[in-house]
């Protein structure tokens, strides 16, 4: 597993290494720590600031190690070391911009929501452990996807996860039943209810991934998909939040309103729920493991 964790120096970027440290030891995964930085002058204590960062976290574990150093835009470094390389998940915190790109542009996280095709994580208040799991489904094949990386997180890190579906109280499909706005997860499973079926399936795909029974549960939600989300999340007290991000048609008539939706996804959450928060793009089985492959082979050869 490759992992890239992207720090500043600041203490929120520290924060973030050390929550994807969680991830990464037990995984025993090539991680790699890219300090970005306004400012060339600060490269050099930028990069002594990581090199003590990855000693502190990654001397006792089987991690491999790579330090990287680069000035400008934390996006457009980020965005570079992708194109140039495969990682299976990028480690950010979360901040704002400053001055008037923060008012033109928003949030690094939104902006990265929208252009970094694997999972973000996205990190903010962390724990020093990840007890409690949080899978938002939706009820499309793009939700099993969420099931299956966020399963398989949890069962390597041995969490509890509560997998979450929200239903609109307004029906959204011509033959929608009026008991299915009102029923819970166990109801909508033993009638076979479209939304039963698909959490059954998403609880299958955990136990598959190897979570216990006894550590794995459904639950429905009625409302507005963001604000149930962020409800549950508060309520819950979880350490890890895991969304999907919005999957709306390519063409060129939705580029607009997909670019809205996954701007409020990102920076709705994030600002309201305070937790790490970890976004999963559906990225083809056959795509990672042939972009794997090639990475393992540019670094032998």
């Amino acid at each position: 597993m490759h992992i890239l964790i992207v720090t500043d120096g600041s203490e929120k970027g520290r924060d973030a290494a050390m929550f994807a440290a969680l991830l990464a030891r037990p995984a025993g995964a090539a991680v790699t720590l890219l300090g970005t930085t306004g400012q060339p002058s600060r490269q050099k204590s930028l990069r002594s600031h990581l090199q003590e960062l990855s000693h502190a976290l990654f001397d006792d574990s089987e991690c491999m190690v790579t330090i990287k150093v680069e000035s400008g835009y934390a996006e457009e470094v980020i965005l570079q070391e992708l194109s140039e390389h495969f990682y299976h998940m990028v480690v950010i915190g979360w901040y704002q911009r400053r001055g008037i790109r923060r008012f033109v542009l928003g949030s690094v996280a939104r902006y990265l929501g929208q252009h970094v095709e694997v999972p973000l994580l996205v990190v903010s208040n962390s724990n020093e452990s990840i007890q409690r799991m949080l899978i938002c489904t939706s009820g499309e094949l793009a939700g099993e996807t969420d099931a299956q990386f966020g399963g398989a997180i949890a069962a390597l890190i041995d969490a509890e996860v509560t997998l979450l579906h929200v239903m609109s109280q307004i029906a959204l499909i011509p033959d929608a039943r009026l008991e299915d706005l009102e029923e819970d997860a166990p109801a909508l499973i033993e009638r076979g209810a479209r939304e039963g079926i698909h959490l059954t399936r998403g609880l299958e795909i955990l136990a598959e991934a190897g979570i216990p029974e006894e550590r794995s549960s459904a639950k429905v939600r009625h409302g507005l998909v963001l604000d149930e989300i962020i409800r549950e999340a508060n309520e819950g007290n979880y350490d890890l939040i895991v969304v999907g991000a919005h999957q709306v048609p390519s063409d060129r008539g939705w580029k607009e309103l997909r670019s809205l939706l996954q701007e409020d996804m990102c920076d709705h959450i994030l600002t309201h729920v305070r937790r790490p928060v970890l976004i999963v793009h559906a990225l083809d089985d056959r795509e990672w493991f042939s972009q794997t492959i090639q990475e393992q082979e540019q670094e032998q050869g």
